[in-house]
Parts: C-alpha cells; sequence; structure tokens
C-alpha cells in the first residue's frame, strides 16, 4: 500500500504499525467500523486508509470534500458510509447514485468485498478521482481482472489504467444465473460518468439493482425519482438524509415510482449533535416508463 502514499505537506502524517506514513491514524478507521458495527481486517483497514490518502491528496486541487481532520473523516465520512451495511444482502448489486467522492460507496465496497458496485456521478472531474481511487487500492483486483478478459479474448491489448471502464463496455449480456448484467457482476467497483436521469432509462441499467443508496442534501421525491428506476423489484432504495427524514412529503412520489417507505433508521454520529436517518424503501412494483423526467422537469415540478 506504501504506493497510496501522497507527497504533500499540507496534511499532518502519522506512522502506522507497518511504518507507513498516512494522513490518518488507523486506529481511527478501527474505531469507527467497530461503531459501524463493521468487521475489518488489517488488510481492509490498509485500503481505508489508502482511500483517505488519495482523497486528502487530490483535495489540494480538486474540490472533493470539505471535511479533512482526521476524525471527522472517520465519524462524518466512514462511519456514516457504512451505517447502511446492515441492511444490503450479501452479493447485492448496489449502485450508489450522485456518488461524489466515493460516498458511501467506496467505504462499502471496501467493507463489503461481497457486493457489485456501481459509482454513478455526473462530474468529469470526480469521476478520474475515482477511477485513481480504484487503480490505487483495487490494484490486484483490477489485475486480475484484466488477466481474465486478456483470457477470454475480450480486449487484444488493455490499457491497466482503463482496463475497468472498458469492462463495462464490453460486458453487457445478461448473466444466465442472475438478472443483473454481467457487467454488474465485477471483481472491482464500476465508475460511469452520466446523469441519473439518463442512465435510469438505459435497459442495460433501469431495473438491475438490488440496491440503490445516495447521500445527498436534494429533497428525498427528487431523490426517489432518480433512484428507484435502477431498482428492481422486491430491492431497495435507501435514502441517506438527516434529522428531517422527508418520507411524508416523498410519501406520494415514492408509491407513483413503485417503492413503499419500509422503515426509517434513525442514528448518532459522536460528537455531532444532530440526527440522521436512513429511508429504507422498497421496490413493489415497476416505476413506470414515464420516470425518470428529464432534469428540468423533475425540478420545475417534483412529484
Amino acid at each position: 500500500m506504501a504506493s497510496c502514499l501522497a507527497e504533500s505537506s499540507l496534511f499532518e502524517k502519522n506512522e502506522d504499525s507497518e511504518g507507513v506514513n498516512r494522513f490518518m491514524d488507523v486506529s481511527l478507521i478501527e474505531k469507527a467500523a467497530k461503531r459501524a458495527g463493521i468487521s475489518l481486517t488489517s488488510d481492509l483497514v490498509q485500503k481505508t486508509a489508502c482511500f483517505i490518502d488519495v482523497l486528502l491528496e487530490a483535495n489540494q486541487s480538486v474540490n472533493l470534500t470539505a471535511i479533512t481532520e482526521p476524525t471527522d473523516i472517520a465519524t462524518r465520512h466512514l462511519q456514516d458510509s457504512w451505517i447502511p451495511a446492515r441492511f444490503i444482502a450479501e452479493g447485492a448489486a448496489v449502485i450508489d447514485v450522485g456518488t461524489g467522492a466515493g460516498f458511501p460507496g467506496i467505504p462499502l465496497r471496501i467493507a463489503r468485498p461481497d457486493l457489485n458496485m456501481t459509482l454513478l456521478d455526473a462530474s468529469a472531474k470526480r469521476v478520474h478521482f475515482l477511477e485513481r481511487v480504484i487503480q490505487k487500492i483495487f490494484a490486484e483486483e483490477l489485475l486480475s481482472l484484466q488477466e481474465n478478459m486478456m483470457k477470454q479474448g475480450d480486449l487484444d491489448d488493455i490499457d491497466f489504467s482503463v482496463a475497468a471502464s472498458s469492462h463495462l463496455s464490453t460486458c453487457s449480456q445478461i448473466s444466465a444465473e442472475t438478472s443483473h448484467p454481467s457487467f454488474i457482476s465485477s471483481p472491482i467497483p464500476r465508475v460511469i460518468h452520466g446523469r441519473a436521469e439518463e442512465l435510469g432509462r438505459d435497459p442495460d441499467h433501469r431495473e438491475k439493482y438490488d440496491v440503490a443508496i445516495a447521500r445527498a442534501v436534494t429533497a428525498l421525491p427528487v431523490l426517489a425519482e432518480y433512484c428507484l428506476p435502477f431498482v428492481q423489484l422486491g430491492g431497495l432504495f435507501i435514502a441517506m438524509k438527516g434529522l428531517d427524514d422527508e418520507t411524508e412529503e416523498a410519501e406520494r412520489a415514492i408509491h407513483l415510482l413503485g417503492g413503499v417507505v419500509e422503515e426509517v433508521y434513525r442514528y448518532k454520529l459522536p460528537e455531532i449533535e444532530a440526527s440522521f436517518s436512513l429511508v429504507i424503501v422498497r421496490k413493489k412494483t415497476a416505476t413506470s416508463l414515464r420516470y425518470p423526467r428529464r432534469m428540468a422537469a423533475i425540478k420545475r415540478r417534483p412529484l
């Protein structure tokens, strides 16, 4: 993991048990995982530390996060990202809609290697950052994927740096054992540069995921229209919200989109007075082909 080191001295670094200088003491990661009910091996702790290294290094030139203090990162980013894991079934295909700097998708995927994770964002700069993260912390998995693709003859000459995105474009058939496209079942997270209201109409992604999750300040009716079209019948939409879970004003929208609020899970984070909510929505019926609408219509006339 030494390759994850950032060279800048703008952030104070700590030396971990392996003698590697890091921006963040790994004990903070271990404590955050324990509080979230997550069990991390030493390798997964190192992967998480590597992710934070790359994030803080990149944040010096690209605005990815305003949260840069190690204690705050551990609680507001890592622990918060791990809380939803308890609601996600083993081996689930998950899409993180509007992932930003990779929260909650990257920490979730690190802690839960069984998950098939897709990260969706509309910003090219953030997508480039996420691709770099995957190259750094999933290097072994990426190399294995590259070798398998070469054996199968999918690509004659694979560029290591773009193997993940090439995998997306070359593997689009539906697996005989699952309703997921084969590119969704992958040993590494996938990064997609695109808009939710457009990808939600793509047959390769529409109603193909077990879980759509989003951590955003966007109003819940709008968030539901972005996310529920991705969820297959019986699957979950998980909205990460604040104290106001917004379920009352979103009830009509969720119903129109084929969902029903199954649970509102409330929790607190250490040293933060505010409470947080996970709105757990179960997909009961197929989403009408009218949705999602164009972004202008969604903003002008929320459901």
